[in-house]
């Protein structure tokens, strides 16, 4: 881990150079004694549009910045998302972005995708976008951006709303991703949406003709059924029941090979 990394949360450091942010503390003055930090935890701070302004305007012109925690924030609707989106349009430095659980929705997944679809600059590669409310429609959105965005690695969208529709959509823009000579993304997990057997076939199809490294549905709507039609393709033995991850790596405790795959499957 860094020596800048900078945790937010209280009681972590007790050393004066790791300085939390807290409410009715000056905003721009506490962002000019942080500017050359690596990791900055503004998750769960009760932010207002007034703060992600100047959070946001930090950001585009700030490369030491690598990892920004904005998750739990109810923040990223109307005005704070347009906010966001401009400063992704233009960052070069952020590599790792987490917006969980900032009411992101639809609306707010549309504007900061175009952002990472047109900055070719970006170097963003982990993105997580857990509990936004994100529906199919929004699952078009990111798939637009994959088509041309080749820095994104990681992919997080659990316990959203997602379902076959968006899973489709996805498919096709990750294996055009992975067409291109970069490495393009690589693990995508979607747990706990709403993707049902109708999927099984695009899962297949999607996880054999691309470079996915990983891909998690734990928590989905997929029956035994569809869960015995993957181990006919992936692996020779379900070992547990209910969660599905797709893996070509796995770990050595994790899934049973089978033909250069693995299915975990855990109780």
């Amino acid at each position: 881990m860094s020596s800048e990394y900078l945790n937010l949360e209280e009681d972590t450091y007790s050393d004066s150079a790791y300085q939390e942010y807290k409410q009715g503390d000056d905003l721009v003055e506490w962002i000019k004694t942080h500017k050359t930090q690596e990791y900055v935890h503004l998750d769960s701070k009760n932010l207002n549009n007034d703060q992600v302004k100047v959070i946001v305007n930090e950001l585009k012109a700030n490369k030491q910045w690598k990892y920004v925690n904005l998750s739990d924030n109810k923040i990223l609707g109307g005005t704070s998302g347009q906010y966001l989106a401009d400063a992704l349009m233009v960052n070069e430095g952020l590599e790792t972005l987490d917006l969980s659980k900032t009411s992101l929705l639809d609306e707010g997944l549309q504007l900061i995708s175009r952002s990472l679809k047109m900055n070719t600059k970006t170097h963003l590669s982990e993105l997580t976008l857990v509990g936004n409310g994100i529906t199919d429609v929004g699952c078009q959105y990111i798939s637009e951006m994959l088509m041309e965005n080749i820095a994104l690695h990681n992919l997080y969208l659990d316990n959203n709303l997602i379902g076959d529709a968006g899973l489709t959509s996805l498919a096709v823009a990750v294996k055009i991703n992975n067409t291109n000579s970069n490495p393009g993304l690589s693990h995508v997990s979607i747990k706990n949406n709403k993707i049902s057997d109708n999927s099984v076939n695009i899962i297949i199809d999607l996880f054999e003709n691309s470079r996915l490294d990983q891909l998690i549905l734990d928590g989905n709507e997929i029956s035994a059924e569809g869960i015995k039609r993957l181990r006919l393709v992936f692996a020779d033995k379900l070992y547990a029941e209910n969660l599905i991850s797709l893996s070509r790596n796995p770990p050595e405790a994790g899934g049973v090979q089978g033909g250069g795959y693995a299915l975990g499957l855990k109780g």
